[in-house]
């Protein structure tokens, strides 16, 4: 299993409260957001690769980002696939 680190600064994340450990879904989300608030997409290459029975997320499209409601600019990980783009067949 893989954990990443949220950190800005030294031992500060990124609102200045302390350093989390995040997994999963979770450690997904921190690498998008971090991404997008960066700008260094190469931090997407840490997203676990969809396996080759995996399809396109029916609610980003595979863009990692949905919208609560058409329309609405605001946009947010997304849920459904845990930032990750993909789902696997249940």
């Amino acid at each position: 299993m893989r954990s990443v680190f949220v950190s800005l600064s030294p031992a500060r994340g990124w609102d200045g409260d302390d350093i989390v450990e995040l997994d999963g879904d979770r450690a997904n989300v921190a690498i998008v957001v971090g991404a997008k608030a960066t700008g260094i997409i190469e931090l997407l290459d840490l997203v676990p690769a969809p396996p080759p029975d995996a399809t396109k997320c029916s609610k980003c499209s595979g863009t990692r980002w949905a919208v609560i409601h058409p329309g609405i600019a605001q946009e947010f990980p997304c849920a459904a696939c845990g930032a990750r783009g993909w789902t696997k067949p249940a």
